[in-house]
């Protein structure tokens, strides 16, 4: 369930009450399973309502509830991204790489590491993404495209839904995987 969801699921949008949307969206976070994206939406979801309150008492403007939620959607997704390269990192240090290129489909992922100062929201990751990145003699961060990574993310796709959380890989792999190789190997030659 997205945050855009959550805010349709109210007849009459959010209460004008912060207590009343504060207890409707953690009544909401007790009932979603861990892994959906409610739970990664919910505390910017808050953090965003908790900012136009601010800009209603202090500055007498406000955002619109839809403004709002595609906030908070955009804020928790570029979140993910930047943890999930801060992730990768640590894993391709502790296995000793020197040189390291990361690539993502994500172009906000990629301008917020190439320059942290025009992202200032998210300093405390970039901070940490720059730290790590010291742990190595050259670190790349590229954006690619989509369509660059779908063996990767077919084979991600596979293992949730078939919940193979071993590596099925290891044992040769499903035939659909060899064969989209072997086209994209006949592709590059």
């Amino acid at each position: 369930m997205t945050s855009k969801q959550i805010y349709f699921l109210l007849s009459d949008g959010f209460s004008l009450s912060l207590e009343d949307n504060f207890q409707l969206l953690m009544d909401l976070l007790d009932q979603a399973p861990p892994a959906t994206s409610v739970v990664k939406t919910i505390p910017w979801l808050l953090w965003s309502i908790w900012k136009n309150r601010n800009a209603i008492l202090f500055a007498a403007t406000q955002e619109s509830p839809s403004r709002i939620v595609q906030l908070a959607e955009e804020e928790a997704h570029l979140s993910l991204m930047l943890g999930l390269h801060g992730i990768a990192m640590v894993s391709v240090r502790d296995l000793h790489f020197e040189n390291v290129s990361i690539a993502s489909d994500h172009k906000d992922t990629i301008a917020a590491i190439s320059s942290p100062n025009q992202w200032p929201r998210y300093r405390y990751l970039l901070e940490e993404i720059k730290e790590l990145a010291q742990s190595f003699s050259m670190v790349v961060f590229e954006e690619e495209q989509v369509s660059t990574n779908s063996i990767a993310r077919d084979i991600a796709k596979s293992v949730l839904r078939f919940g193979q959380f071993q590596s099925y890989l290891a044992l040769g792999g499903p035939a659909w995987l060899h064969e989209r190789l072997y086209r994209e190997a006949a592709l590059n030659q």
